[in-house]
């Protein structure tokens, strides 16, 4: 398991699925959360704070072999290494393996997992408590038309690395989503959610005008409970981020809107990732 909440949601996922369709044992390796690696942003397991049930295992416990062991088997690793084939991609062949393999991806396709749908909207909850704050956002979430807008800044601004790969949407983004919800809803309430929230509230008024806008900051609260919290809203107005991907694809609206930007990342457009972006998402 590698990356951030929506990074282990998805690779969570791909786990739950293998358990039931080849009915085998899976366990998730957490090694990644134990080391600091060069140019990458700093992560946490998190998704243990779900009401999720999984058997983690710390690097080659998974497989109960040792540093040593792995020089003398190196042949023996490369048959049980099963890498992700295309990153946004689904491949069918995962369901077909068979004895012991290590998974290596993201595994970003809601292929993969449609089908337990109902399992991960179970699982995927905060396991602690409400603070007394996220009630009096949902109650607000709820009685409204209420749109979740995510605007993820962070290290897409700070980090060269992160910056180069996934790029940063804009307020172009933004205008041209508000002119699709705006255009199918009446009275949205917009709820901002953001890691820049001085950034948010300088410049999404110049767009929104006189709508009413509720502006969150997630970084003064655990970040599962911002997830659950957007995927309250009725509609979606994402980021390039699996956080938000997350948020829109449990939401249940049946009639939700979700739009998302054109370029996912610099190298990705979104319409031309059909096993990531559902079909009935919106590009803006």
């Amino acid at each position: 398991m590698m990356g951030g909440l929506g990074n282990q949601m998805f690779q969570f996922a791909l786990g739950k699925s293998l358990e039931k369709k080849i009915q085998e044992k899976v366990v998730f390796d957490i090694e990644f959360y134990k080391k600091t690696l060069r140019n990458t942003t700093p992560r946490n397991l998190e998704i243990n704070e779900l009401n999720t049930c999984f058997v983690t295992a710390s690097g080659l416990q998974s497989i109960g072999l040792n540093i040593i062991a792995r020089r003398y088997f190196k042949v023996f690793f490369n048959k049980i290494i099963y890498n992700e084939k295309k990153p946004f991609g689904y491949d069918k062949t995962v369901f077909h393996q068979s004895g012991l393999k290590i998974f290596l991806g993201y595994w970003q396709s809601y292929k993969y997992f449609e089908d337990i749908r109902d399992l991960l909207l179970l699982q995927f909850t905060p396991k602690e408590p409400f603070p007394e704050d996220v009630f009096s956002i949902l109650e607000k979430v709820e009685r409204t038309n209420s749109v979740a807008i995510h605007v993820r800044r962070g290290d897409y601004v700070s980090n060269p690395y992160s910056n180069a790969f996934h790029g940063i949407q804009g307020l172009e983004y933004l205008q041209n989503a508000k002119k699709i919800i705006e255009s199918n809803r009446k009275n949205p309430r917009y709820f901002i959610f953001s890691d820049d929230l001085e950034w948010c509230q300088r410049e999404i008024p110049q767009i929104f005008g006189p709508s009413e806008l509720t502006f969150l900051d997630y970084r003064s609260r655990k970040s599962f409970y911002d997830i659950y919290i957007m995927s309250k809203c009725k509609d979606f107005i994402i980021s390039n981020s699996s956080f938000s991907w997350w948020a829109a694809w449990l939401g249940q609206n049946e009639n939700k809107i979700v739009v998302v930007p054109e370029n996912w990342t610099n190298f990705h457009k979104s319409r031309k990732l059909e096993d990531f972006i559902p079909i009935d998402w919106k590009i803006a």
